[in-house]
This record gives structure tokens, C-alpha cells and sequence, in this order.
């Protein structure tokens, strides 16, 4: 809402400035969205945070892309989670207002930064040994999850080629299911490499096909659906609460702002 609202505003208005705390995504790819919202809003008024294991901001899956879909773009706040797994904990109002509370924009594009960088570390860990498989059996399916999505950013980020319509493990299968794994080209052996030892934590054949990817894209995107829907539920109770009001009067103080939490 936040997202189509502004959108809808600046076409007759300017000075729009658009706030997203943990908004899921709103356009596809195909329809250039990210260009659209740019255009008729301005990179400059667009602060788009989340953290890096709120399921809400990735889903839908991939062709839809968030408004500042690049990591690198300066006001897409990509920072790390108060809590170390793909947990509707992440998406709660209050933790985004501890991740913020003190800190200038500034501040918070540097949190950006050493996110990255340990994304990184876990990438070259799992490319130098495969005993890192091995420490994260037996463990909730949120937290391994959440390490396979270090691993894939930290790929995304080294690696790159091939890699740059990809955020999320969700968004590699569902590309790799519509396109075939060759669509990744030089990038393709890490791929395939990475699909394997997913498939090998959640207990299934390593080798990949079409039949694999499907089934392992169904099994985490029912696991993302619980968790996704009880981050809404926990959101659905914040727009009464003192904290949200403050946070509304903020944004909107001197121009027309739009807040999704």
C-alpha cells in the first residue's frame, strides 16, 4: 500500500517521500518497476529498510522486485536481524525501532556495509571446506535456512555473474525452475554446488533436476508461508500502538510520507 499509494500521489503532487519498514515486494521485473518508482519519485526520497531475515520482504518470490531491488543502491537498508533466523521476531515493529533508534542514515548504510561483509566470510567457509554442512544438521529449519541464505548473498556478492536477478534461495530456484540452472552461466558450478547442499540439509538427492528444484521450492516456501504469515499477524496489532504513531508523524512531518511496517 505504501509503495502504490506514493506512487499514485506523485503524479500529481511532488516532494513525495516514501518509508518502508519490512514491505514486501509490489512489482515485477518484466514491468521495469524498480525504473517506474524511481522515476516519479526520486532515488533520493526512497528509504527502503528491512532485515536481512524478515520473510516479508522476500516474498513474492522472484520476477517481483522490491522499489531499490541493488544492495548497493543507498537507500535500500539491507541490516542484519536482531534475531539470527527467518523468525516473524524480525519483522516486529519494535525491533525496527531498535535497529534505527539513535543512529542517522548514515549510521545505518554502514551497518549495510559490515552485513556484506560477513555474508562474505560465510561464503568462503562453505567454499573452502564441506564440513560446514555437517554442524547445521539436527538444527531448526528457520536457522539453516537462514545460514543457506548467508551463504547465497555472500555468493551474490563475491561471485556476482549470473547472480543479479537472484536475493533470496526462493528467488534462485523459482528462476532456475522458469529459465534452467544455464541461465547462470559462468556462475553455474557455485550454483549448482550451493542447490546441492540445500537439498543435501533438507534431506533429499543431491544431484539436480527439475524434479529436485520443485520439490525443494515447495518444501522451503511452505516453511516461508508460516513464517511470513505470522509476521503479518504480529504487524496486523502495531497500528494502534504508540510506537507507530510517532514513527507515522515522523515521516510525514513537511511532505507527504508513506509508512509500511
Amino acid at each position: 500500500m505504501a509503495n502504490l499509494v506514493a506512487l499514485y500521489v506523485s503524479q500529481v503532487r511532488k516532494n513525495v517521500l516514501l518509508y518502508t519498514f519490512g514491505a514486501p515486494r509490489v512489482g515485477l521485473r518484466e514491468a521495469a518497476y524498480d525504473q517506474v518508482v524511481e522515476a516519479y519519485l526520486g532515488e533520493e526520497n526512497i528509504y527502503r529498510m528491512s532485515h536481512n531475515f524478515d520473510p516479508i520482504p522476500m516474498i513474492p518470490v522472484a520476477p517481483y522486485i522490491h522499489a531499490l531491488p541493488n544492495i548497493k543502491d543507498r537507500n535500500n537498508l539491507f541490516v542484519a536481524s536482531p534475531v539470527n533466523s527467518i523468525s516473524m521476531d524480525n519483522h516486529d515493529t519494535a525491533n525496527y525501532i531498535k535497529s534505527v533508534s539513535g543512529k542517522t542514515w548514515s549510521d545505518i548504510r554502514s551497518d549495510k556495509l559490515n552485513e556484506g561483509y560477513l555474508n562474505k566470510q560465510y561464503f568462503s567457509s562453505w567454499r573452502s571446506s564441506d564440513s560446514w554442512l555437517k554442524q547445521y544438521f539436527g538444527r531448526a529449519l528457520n536457522a539453516q535456512m537462514a545460514t543457506l541464505q548467508r551463504i547465497l548473498q555472500g555468493l551474490i556478492d563475491t561471485v556476482g555473474i549470473g547472480l543479479t536477478e537472484v536475493a533470496t534461495i526462493l528467488d534462485l530456484l523459482s528462476i532456475a525452475i522458469r529459465k534452467g540452472i544455464e541461465v547462470y552461466q559462468i556462475s553455474k558450478n557455485y550454483v549448482l554446488k550451493f542447490i546441492s547442499d540445500c537439498a543435501a540439509m533438507f534431506g533429499m538427492a543431491v544431484e539436480v533436476s527439475k524434479q529436485l528444484l520443485l520439490k525443494l521450492f515447495r518444501k522451503m516456501m511452505t516453511e516461508m508461508a508460516i513464517a511470513a504469515k505470522l509476521a503479518i499477524a504480529t504487524a496486523s496489532k502495531v497500528v494502534k500502538s504508540k510506537e507507530f504513531h510517532l514513527i507515522l508523524a515522523a515521516a510525514t512531518a513537511g511532505s507527504i510520507g508513506y509508512l509500511m511496517i
